[in-house]
């Protein structure tokens, strides 16, 4: 299933006040926006994917980040860009490793938990979420 969602502020997270309150039944992906209103919440497993897109501020050049879900928490598990720019990683380090896809783009692996994802949407940006 894919949806495309665009909020202007956006936190994805495992759980939240839907999600708690029907954990263990099973956890949920909340899209909140900045003024803590639910603005999409699902039904997820752990081991899904979903991909947060944006365009990068600087080389205004596309960016996908894969997060996946964990039993009680997400992962940021890479991202993709075809182009380096400010902050982005330009080689491997202890932090993750930067690889060439065989479609060209380039793959920096993290696989960093982390509770939620805080997303601040520029004029830009242009971010969406892709479930």
């Amino acid at each position: 299933m894919s949806r495309r969602l665009i909020a202007g502020l956006i936190a994805a997270g495992v759980g939240g006040a839907v999600g708690f309150l029907l954990w263990p039944l099973f956890p949920a992906l909340e899209i909140v926006d900045g003024g803590g209103r639910v603005a999409f919440c699902a039904p997820v497993q752990p081991g899904e994917e979903f991909v947060i897109s944006f365009v990068h501020s600087v080389n205004r050049r596309p960016v996908y980040d894969t997060v996946r879900v964990e039993a009680d928490h997400l992962v940021i598990a890479k991202s993709r860009f075809d182009a380096f720019g400010a902050g982005m990683p330009d080689a491997s380090t202890q932090d993750g490793k930067l690889t060439v896809a065989e479609d060209g783009w380039l793959e920096w692996t993290v696989n960093r938990p982390t509770p939620e994802i805080t997303v601040r949407v520029g004029r830009v940006a242009d971010h969406a979420v892709h479930y």
